[in-house]
């Protein structure tokens, strides 16, 4: 029972990776990419997340790829801990963009983007919820401002990561159909 501490610590694991620069698709910042894609779905600028489900509120074109790689990032963080996705019920990011500013805030968009919030909840077979909560700035994707993109070496990397995943993944989907296989026998 001692190794259910270490949810708190995946949650926060998880969301902090989720936030970083290095979480990227295609070369660029991945918030950014998924904040453009949820204005351009004409829906409001909000986006929930389902990660074991792998489906997204709006639909998104990059919420399997991120699904994908995030759920081999928790069954790595599990398995650090000794813990299986058996643990794990559910795990939801919500993001808020463009969220109303203060003054202050007004004066700093200008020059960081659009306020966001974001949540991060893992719910585990014990109905216990860890959340992590956080604000931050971005701009919606646009190629022109950023200076990322596409390279040869990008792509090298891409394939390097991809092989590295798929082997990661292989044992993170064995692990999975166990969770399922338990979960629909209960």
């Amino acid at each position: 029972m001692a190794k259910r501490k270490h949810l708190k610590g995946i949650t926060n694991s998880f969301h902090d990776k989720f936030l970083s620069r290095n979480n990227d698709l295609n070369g660029y910042w991945a918030l950014g990419m998924l904040y453009k894609d949820s204005a351009s779905a004409g829906e409001s600028s909000n986006i929930i997340i389902d990660l074991l489900q792998c489906t997204s509120e709006p639909v998104l074109s990059h919420t399997e790829y991120l699904c994908r790689f995030f759920n081999v990032f928790v069954c790595e963080q599990l398995h650090h801990y000794g813990l299986s996705l058996k643990y794990v019920n559910e795990i939801k990011i919500t993001i808020l963009f463009n969220i109303s500013k203060v003054p202050k805030e007004q004066t700093m968009a200008s020059a960081w983007g659009e306020i966001f919030k974001i949540k991060v909840e893992l719910i585990d077979d014990l109905n216990k919820r860890y959340i992590r909560e956080s604000k931050g700035w971005c701009w919606r994707h646009n190629p022109q401002r950023e200076q990322g993109g596409y390279s040869e070496a990008y792509d090298d990397k891409c394939n390097l990561v991809k092989n590295i995943k798929s082997a990661l993944s292989e044992r993170c989907k064995k692990l999975y159909s166990q969770f399922r296989f338990i979960k629909n026998k209960v």
